[in-house]
């Protein structure tokens, strides 16, 4: 099953970053951007969270577009963490927990919120305006050591 050899490869995924092409490797993304050095954006980020954040940037989905069902890594490799900015009306988020889909939201509210990359996910935008997030990884889990899954 092809769906089964993705989920091992990337579940894996940690164990073989020496093998990882440099710039598909999280963990070589910590080195801040000058514009990002002495921002408020960073003092807000790491100000939250015991490790320091890696790949800290802003992503786009434009109102119509959809991200196909993918899996990228489990939080054994990093943690995914989402900060929706503007443009949350309209926007489906999906996640597969053992093979069931569930459908949920995360509206601009400033709140942050970690997803489970190592799970199957998709997001569709059916909402007339670009949907902004803060989107960045977490080199290790210990800031969602204590969370608890809770059902909605």
């Amino acid at each position: 099953m092809e769906g089964e050899r993705q989920t091992v490869k990337y579940k894996t995924k940690v164990n073989r970053d020496d093998k990882l092409p440099p710039a598909m490797n999280e963990h070589n993304w910590h080195h801040p951007l000058p514009l990002y050095q002495n921002s408020y954006i960073r003092e807000a980020i790491e100000s939250q969270f015991k490790a320091t954040p890696i790949r800290v940037r802003l992503t786009r989905i434009a109102a119509g577009k959809f991200l196909t069902p993918h899996i990228d890594y489990d939080p054994t490799y990093a943690v995914r963490v989402i900060v929706p900015i503007q443009g949350t009306d309209g926007v489906i988020n999906k996640l597969w927990r053992k093979n069931v889909e569930e459908s949920y939201e995360m509206p601009a509210t400033g709140q942050s919120y970690f997803l489970n990359t190592g799970l199957k996910h998709a997001v569709e935008h059916h909402g007339t305006e670009d949907r902004i997030a803060l989107m960045f990884s977490l080199p290790n889990q210990q800031d969602i050591q204590d969370l608890e899954y809770l059902e909605s």
